[in-house]
């Protein structure tokens, strides 16, 4: 097992988006977002669709993380730009088909460009880009206790006639709380706890958590709202509380 990773993008302001075509209702833009209630879809699922991310700047970015529903089958190549793909037009990532449904994640040897082309092919009707997030990934050091990202927690209630026989259920929502324990870490690797701090503890901010770096899984997930991030230094180390995540099965 590999490493695990925070991804998180940290979009400038000047950021804006734009797509081959829109469905109805749903505005580009919102892929930016890191949240789940608002989302792109193409008005036809014909072809090839695109996702063109103007950063606004060129910055470095190593990797892509999606957020949504449907896209396992899909496929997405990565293209980037200097000039707005007038004449500089680089495949950064080949097409490849994505294998998890709701969150998934490639990464790139770190290139600098300002434009980023999302470009996907074999959508089906129900296929929904909630959040794209183009960043470069923050590499962690090994939970000091394994967190299982495989649990999950359905709530809602089973149905029961009053004869007693099994009418089914009625669920309301699926959910993994993960609790990642990083233990002692080193100053060098509490910077890495420090930046995704500034950029998603002290906003509220959704992130996602790659609990292994050599799987394309991943989950887009929240703090607790009443996480307290702490480190105390003692000895040349520093004690991470553990980070209580919540994410969404399905």
């Amino acid at each position: 097992m590999n490493r695990p990773a925070f991804i998180y993008a940290a979009y400038p302001p000047a950021a804006t988006v734009t797509a081959t075509s829109t469905a109805s209702g749903l505005t580009a833009a919102d892929v930016l977002e890191s949240t789940e209630d608002t989302g792109w879809r193409p008005a036809t699922i014909a072809g090839a669709q695109s996702l063109t991310i103007d950063l606004g700047d060129s910055l470095p970015i190593g990797c892509v993380a999606l957020a949504g529903e449907y896209l396992n089958g899909i496929t997405l190549e990565v293209r980037a730009s200097s000039d707005n793909f007038g004449g500089v037009d680089i495949q950064i990532s080949p097409p490849a088909a994505l294998a998890q449904h709701v969150a998934t994640w490639r990464q790139w040897t770190q290139a600098p460009y300002r434009y980023w082309k999302l470009i996907f092919t074999g959508l089906g009707l129900s296929t929904e880009i909630y959040h794209a997030a183009l960043c470069r990934y923050e590499p962690l050091p090994f939970l000091d206790d394994g967190a299982d990202p495989d649990i999950m927690q359905a709530e809602g209630s089973h149905l029961i006639s009053q004869s007693g026989y099994y009418m089914g259920s009625y669920q309301q929502r699926a959910m993994r709380a993960l609790s990642l324990d990083f233990g002692q870490v080193t100053e060098a690797q509490y910077e890495i706890f420090q930046r995704w701090a500034d950029a998603c503890v002290k906003t509220m901010r959704a992130f996602f958590y790659v609990p292994d770096t050599g799987s394309d899984a991943c989950l887009l997930g929240w703090l607790d709202p009443k996480y307290k991030f702490s480190a105390p230094y003692k000895r040349g180390l520093r004690s991470m509380g553990k980070i209580p995540f919540n994410a969404r099965v399905i």
